[in-house]
């Protein structure tokens, strides 16, 4: 660096640069050294909360990379043929992001010979089966914000009903799910919470097995500018759910391997509020690519299993 300070445009503005001193006491008391104990906390209460809240320019780039992500994922599904390998579906992925100007910081596919892999990898010899709902799973970012989600497709045929069933139910059971994410809300409390959501689910629906969904996965939790995932909500954890900051949570089924996927914000006071990821218009499509429903007094647009050569 010393050649850059020396160098530097401020010494033809008559500023004077310098470097040198003394390196401070990281173990004073009051100083956020990475040498505390809760570090991680402090760096985390700064940093991953929404600055403005709802308002704001990391809001306004939140909601323009959750849009162009749905669009991206949205067109991808379009592109799709029977036979393409891992490879061929990555390279897609990654130039459909890269051409609207989002970052991935990791791409995984559900194709060939991974219908029960949970966190599908990328296997570059499988291939797009007739028949088969892939999982798309991704991690984009723009700047400082970034968008979890999941897209299912469902390849050469509509899902069957037993398949829409099962991803309904896992639809409800995810929003209750993130329903409890509050500012305050402990992450073992969180844990704790996923069996009587899903056994509740399961006997509304007499879907018999799928309270095992509940532990199946991970559990999710608040992402930031830190990365795709602060941390993941765990068994024993004491960590707390902050003001303004996001979250997303993506469960999979036992019956299925079905997932689904919601990204949020949790509100200073009450529930969360469920991103819409579909608020640009959907004009050139035969259908709109989710599903509408009713949620807290409101309308959800939320993803649901596209059918490939419908969109």
């Amino acid at each position: 660096m010393h050649d850059l300070i020396e160098q530097g445009i401020w010494n033809e503005c008559g500023v004077k640069a310098s470097y040198g001193g003394t390196s401070p006491d990281l173990t004073e008391e009051g100083i956020a050294s990475p040498l505390t104990e809760d570090y991680a906390e402090i760096e985390r209460s700064i940093v991953s909360p929404l600055a403005e809240g709802m308002e704001g320019n990391q809001k306004a780039k939140l909601d323009w990379l959750v849009a162009e992500s749905r669009q991206a994922l949205i067109e991808i599904a379009a592109y799709m043929e029977e036979g393409m390998t891992g490879w061929d579906l990555r390279t897609l992925v990654h130039h459909t992001y890269h051409r609207r100007h989002m970052e991935l910081n990791l791409v995984m596919l559900g194709l060939s010979g991974m219908r029960r892999h949970l966190h599908p990898v990328v296997e570059d010899d499988s291939v797009v089966e007739p028949g088969a709902v892939v999982k798309i799973a991704i991690g984009a970012r723009y700047f400082d914000m970034f968008h979890s989600a999941t897209q299912l497709v469902k390849i050469g045929e509509a899902p069957s009903h037993r398949e829409l069933a099962v991803h309904h139910a896992l639809r409800e059971a995810t929003l209750a799910y993130a329903d409890r994410f509050t500012a305050g809300a402990v992450e073992k409390d969180l844990h704790e919470s996923l069996g009587p959501i899903f056994k509740k689910v399961e006997e509304k629906h007499e879907l018999e097995g799928f309270t095992q969904s509940a532990y199946l996965h991970h559990a999710g939790g608040p992402l930031s500018p830190l990365g795709n995932r602060d941390f993941v909500i765990t068994e024993k954890g004491q960590r707390k759910i902050l003001p303004y900051s996001q979250f997303s949570v993506n469960p999979v089924d036992a019956l299925e391997f079905l997932k689904f996927e919601l990204q949020g914000i949790a509100l200073p006071a009450g529930p969360p509020r469920i991103i819409d990821e579909f608020a640009w218009k959907h004009d050139g499509f035969n259908a709109p690519p989710y599903d509408t429903i009713k949620w807290r007094g409101t309308t959800l647009r939320l993803p649901t299993i596209i059918t490939h050569g419908d969109t």
